[in-house]
């Protein structure tokens, strides 16, 4: 009896800036204010790591 191999794949998740607004959101609720971003380089890592630096100089930025 053969298996049946399916092609057709669909991964539905969070996108990287909802992901990132998460993040800052707890980072902000804790009033962490120092910390690091540790990463892997699969797909999607310069999207993520973007987005967390584009948030964090944005609210920087709001609080003068």
């Amino acid at each position: 009896m053969q298996d049946k191999v399916f092609n057709n794949i669909i991964h539905l998740g969070p996108q990287y800036s909802q992901q990132a607004e998460a993040i800052v959101s707890l980072l902000q609720y804790y009033k962490w204010h120092k910390f690091s971003i540790l990463t892997t380089r699969c797909q999607g890592y310069i999207e993520y790591t973007s987005a967390i630096r584009r948030l964090v100089r944005d609210t920087v930025n709001e609080k003068g």
